[in-house]
């Protein structure tokens, strides 16, 4: 009769075989260099931030500035105390009577000299919008008063004449009785 001798596969409790080690092909290095690259990329996003905030500012106070100038050069347009060769206030808001005739125009004609001058003095296209935006809202302000004004005093103007010449009236009628 046969014998039957079972197989026996024969392991070995050896250290097993798991392929390349990781640190071989340089892993490791290219994760640091992954993370390095990480760090790079964000230092590169906070700087171009700190420079769009940076500009921004600069923009800002470029029209600060500019719209301050403005402003004051606007007010002596309108309050100046000084008169011109014929005694006539330089600023429009201090002429009366008769002399106040043509303040709207002439206001609106000095402001856009103005506003020419002071565009040209910005560079960046978003610091002519904001300064535009400025100047335009002051000059509408401005231009209710000086509008007011020149018709308040050709009124009174008007109403002097008339006063006058009812006193004429007056006096010629009393001098033939």
């Amino acid at each position: 009769f046969p014998v039957t001798i079972p197989q026996q596969t024969s392991t070995m409790n050896g250290p097993r075989y798991q392929g390349p080690m990781r640190e071989a092909f340089g892993e490791e290095l290219a994760q640091a260099g992954q993370r390095l690259g990480n760090t790079v990329q964000q230092v590169g996003q906070q700087a171009s931030a700190m420079i769009t905030r940076q500009q921004e500012r600069d923009d800002e106070q470029a029209v600060i500035e500019a719209s301050t100038s403005f402003m004051k050069e606007m007010s002596d347009n309108l309050r100046n105390q000084e008169q011109d060769e014929n005694g006539v206030p330089k600023g429009i808001l201090n002429r009366t009577l008769g002399n106040a005739r043509g303040s709207s125009l002439q206001f609106e004609e000095n402001y856009k000299e103005m506003r020419e001058r002071y565009l040209g003095s910005v560079v960046s296209e978003n610091q002519k919008r904001a300064l535009l935006n400025k100047m335009d809202s002051h000059f509408v302000s401005e231009m209710e008063q000086v509008r007011g004004h020149e018709t308040r005093q050709l009124d009174a103007d008007y109403k002097n004449t008339i006063d006058t010449n009812l006193k004429e009236y007056v006096n010629k009628a009393g001098s033939l009785s």
